[in-house]
């Protein structure tokens, strides 16, 4: 009986191909991607880092700070801006006695250099460039003079018309130059402002002495009486500043009219 049971065994084993030299049947391949979304990986340690250009090489700059009227400029900020690299990597030096600056052993490529000096020179014009990777560049570079106060004013109508108000306005501000090389410009406000006109200038709305708002700003109503320029200046405890109006015009005398002539009655051929 047991024989009989081991002939069964192998004969069912050798129709499965588990046998020594049985049949092997392949599995089919199967197109189901294996669902991976619950697998964590583990972190890997340290910080990642990015090759940054560095700004060494064989450029040189040298140059003066000056005025338009060539008087040098010392102690201006001279700043560079090098474009290679991101954010824009800046130099700032400052110019001797003479007004000389200079920088050595930088990288070429895309440079942006200007100057200024707080509280007074602001920047006359940016210098834009581009240089090789050995270059000496010599770089002059100018500033103006800011004005600290500035008067502005405005008349309308604009010329102002003769027998007809006219408004005008002053406005004060007091304007600087920051660390960043920006002119700032601030209202001057609560100062007294006398006017002083010609004769032919006559005050409608205001007093002769008016004081500046909040925004700087002093106004006048006047009433031109007399074709032609007539002087006004402003008076404040910062000086006197003459205003340039147009000459007052009388439209009146400008306008003109066109006679027809009769018609003529012609006896020709009578």
């Amino acid at each position: 009986m047991a024989g009989v049971v081991v002939v069964g065994l192998i004969a069912y084993l050798a129709a499965r191909g588990e046998g020594g030299g049985g049949r092997r049947v392949a599995l089919a391949p199967t197109t189901t991607r294996a669902d991976l979304s619950d697998v964590s990986i583990a972190g890997v340690g340290g910080v990642t880092t990015s090759t940054v250009p560095q700004n060494v090489g064989k450029v040189s700059f040298a140059g003066f700070v000056r005025t338009p009227e060539g008087e040098p400029v010392p102690g201006a900020t001279v700043r560079l801006e090098w474009f290679r690299v991101d954010p824009v990597q800046r130099i700032e030096v400052f110019t001797d006695d003479q007004g000389h600056w200079e920088v050595k052993d930088v990288a070429g490529g895309r440079w942006r250099v200007r100057a200024w000096r707080t509280p007074e020179y602001a920047t006359s014009k940016v210098e834009e460039l581009f240089l090789p990777e050995e270059a000496q560049r010599e770089l002059n570079l100018e500033v103006r003079k800011v004005e600290e106060l500035s008067v502005t004013h405005d008349v309308e109508p604009d010329p102002p018309i003769t027998d007809h108000n006219a408004r005008l306005v002053v406005v004060f501000a007091e304007r600087t130059v920051d660390v960043e090389g920006r002119t700032i410009t601030t209202p001057i406000a609560d100062i007294p402002v006398d006017l002083i006109a010609d004769p032919e200038w006559e005050i409608s709305e205001g007093e002769p002495t008016e004081t500046t708002d909040a925004n700087g700003q002093v106004t006048w109503v006047l009433r031109c009486t007399e074709d032609g320029e007539h002087e006004l200046t402003v008076s404040t405890d910062f000086g006197f500043k003459h205003l340039t109006v147009a000459a007052c015009i009388d439209i009146t005398a400008t306008s003109t009219t066109t006679t027809i002539p009769p018609p003529t009655t012609s006896t020709k051929g009578r």
